[in-house]
């Protein structure tokens, strides 16, 4: 064979890489046409974007500001040996420069002695940068009381400067003798920037002369005391938008809170806890609010009511109202800034213009075994227009106290005070059991009720009976004639009641009495949803579909579900003989209306 001198021998593994190295500037030179292009635009808004060192100095301020400023910084500060501002500030020579021509960055004063022995320098630091900008100081809990001395100075250091403040949050515990000095430092001062003020050092203390009285406090948006009433400071002016009065010495009328109340006719939020002197008579001293967004009040019932009955709000509104038992006040949570939302939308009177109550929410719970109770209405996060509705809640039972009448008339009557001929959805939960005169009260009104929502054994015992008991306090054709859903959560349908005539009997067998009832006169469920229940027998399964148009248990279909499908029974501590309604439920005032009052 000749000698080919141009021909190469190429090997197996070789060639897919040849073909690559000759086709690909061909396939390259097709597609650039369409490639530039695109590349173009992708590239285009990378490359409008400066690189941070290049931002206009205006723009690094505030991006500093808002970090140092930040809920999250603030939250995680105890993780970092320096405090953000520093840290910031010693990045580079630029930022050191920028940092130190902006004296908002250094007026948040946290006077703490736990960011070790160079607490002071650091604050003189603070005090300096910041030259004249108005200040935010906050003193929080003392946390280092083996550092009370560093903390001491901390605070009169802070003090000094308080003229300057536009936020002043001192919500601590102090000595007698460090509470009087700083009451007499604030007496002689004046506030010219001070648009947030919240104050409680002791409750012993007494302020005899008001705060501020240098030149008033013109600029306050945001007001809130604990252990001191609105007579520890100069007239409020009238554009104060938050009021957060807690636990005063001195305690005035329902009509009296309601004078001071009408002279602030822009508050947004107003919470009042154990401000008012006790069973406050009945008043008509409405006030019609058109910025207020959030209402809580924790007092007595009849306090309560008159405060709600005389806040007219031309909008809906958050709404949250504790009931206080004699000698029981709930702990006071340090708040921010702005300070707290409490609660939502909720319409009282019914006026035109109103918002109607669609959805009413009512909680007959134990939390944890603490007295408290509470009214709240609160928006379905999901969908801005879905209507609020109302949680109702009993004070609970710890072991040293018990139901008394007053605590169900207080539910009953925060019932009434509602426009119930709108609502249309019905959460009920209750553990113990809640007596049928108590639904046919509260609820009576209700004839729009399309979904009804049940947790808990005692409140389906309590609704079964009442529209199962056939006379004439209770009937079935006085409780939600147009219902057509119905949800039942955390039951065990082994538990047995009185329901009917007075014949005990367990709660699926009664559900299935009430279920075979609609269905016969015309007024069938199109749905039923049952979830974290159990003890429901086969058998009961199996006539469900009879009886209601879609059932589903644990989120699965029962008609996919079929026999035997059940889980295994849960073991469980046999119960006794006694029915769950049993008089001592009576007793403790669950079955009293408002004839129990006293």
């Amino acid at each position: 064979m000749p000698n080919m001198p141009n021909m190469t021998s190429l090997s197996t593994s070789q060639i897919p890489d040849e073909h690559q190295r000759i086709s690909r500037p061909n396939i390259d030179e097709l597609e650039r046409p369409i490639d530039n292009p695109a590349i173009k635009t992708l590239l285009y808004p990378q490359e409008s974007l400066p690189p941070i060192r290049h931002l206009p100095v205006e723009t690094l301020s505030w991006i500093f500001i808002l970090s140092v400023f930040s809920r999250d910084v603030d939250e995680w500060k105890k993780c970092r040996r320096h405090p953000m501002v520093f840290m910031i500030s010693h990045v580079c020579r630029q930022w050191r420069t920028i940092s130190l021509q902006c004296p908002e960055l250094w007026s948040n004063l946290f006077p703490d002695s736990g960011v070790g022995t160079w607490s002071i320098s650091y604050t003189r630091a603070l005090l300096e940068r910041s030259k004249q900008f108005p200040l935010t100081i906050v003193i929080k809990t003392r946390e280092h009381r083996h550092h009370y001395s560093r903390y001491y100075e901390l605070l009169v250091l802070a003090l000094k400067h308080a003229e300057r403040a536009r936020v002043l949050h001192l919500d601590d515990h102090y000595g007698e003798d460090v509470a009087a000095k700083i009451v007499k430092r604030l007496s002689v001062i004046s506030a010219p920037h001070l648009e947030s003020f919240r104050f409680g050092l002791s409750r012993s203390l007494d302020i005899k002369h008001p705060l501020f009285q240098g030149s008033g406090v013109q600029k306050l948006r945001h007001l809130g005391l604990r252990y001191h009433g609105l007579e520890s400071l100069p007239p409020l002016p009238s554009q104060l938008m938050t009021l957060d009065l807690d636990s005063p010495r001195t305690r005035i009328t329902a009509s009296e809170m309601l004078s001071v109340l009408s002279k602030l006719p822009y508050l947004e939020i107003i919470s009042l806890c154990n401000c008012l002197l006790p069973e406050s008579p009945p008043i008509d001293h409405p006030i019609r609010f058109n910025h207020l967004t959030s209402v809580s009040i924790a007092d007595a019932v009849s306090n309560c009511v008159v405060m709600m009955e005389n806040l007219i709000h031309t909008h809906s509104i958050k709404v949250s109202i504790k009931r206080l038992d004699r000698g029981v006040i709930p702990d006071w949570h340090q708040v921010n800034c702005l300070f707290e939302t409490i609660g939502t939308p909720l319409n009282f009177q019914g006026d035109p213009g109103y918002l109607p109550l669609r959805t009413l929410s009512v909680k007959l719970t134990i939390p944890d075994r603490c007295v408290q109770g509470w009214v709240e209405v609160q928006h379905n996060p999901p969908r801005a227009d879905v209507s609020p509705y109302l949680d109702i809640g009993l004070p609970a039972i710890p072991a040293k106290y018990t139901f008394h009448r007053r605590s169900n008339s207080w539910i009953l009557r925060s019932c009434k005070l509602l426009q119930l001929r709108d609502v249309q959805v019905l959460h009920v939960s209750s553990e113990p059991f809640l007596p049928p005169e108590s639904w046919l009260f509260a609820f009576e009104g209700a004839i729009q009720v399309h979904r009804l929502e049940i947790d808990q054994p005692g409140a389906l015992g309590g609704f079964l009976k009442a529209v199962l008991t056939e006379n004439e306090e209770c009937g079935p054709d006085k409780l939600f004639p147009a219902l057509k859903m119905m949800f039942i959560r955390q039951v065990d349908f082994d538990r047995k009641y009185r329901i009917s005539d007075g014949v005990s009997s367990t709660l699926d067998v009664a559900l299935l009495d009430f279920l075979k009832q609609r269905d016969s006169e015309g007024s069938r469920l199109e749905f039923l949803w049952m979830e974290t229940c159990h003890f429901l027998p086969d058998e009961v399964f199996l006539v469900l579909l009879e009886h209601v148009d879609n059932a589903f248990w644990e989120g699965h279909d029962v008609r996919e579900l079929g026999r035997g499908f059940y889980p295994e029974p849960i073991q469980r501590i046999p119960d006794s003989d006694e029915d769950y309604d049993s008089d001592q439920d009576w007793e403790d005032g669950w079955g009293e209306g408002l004839e129990g009052d006293e």
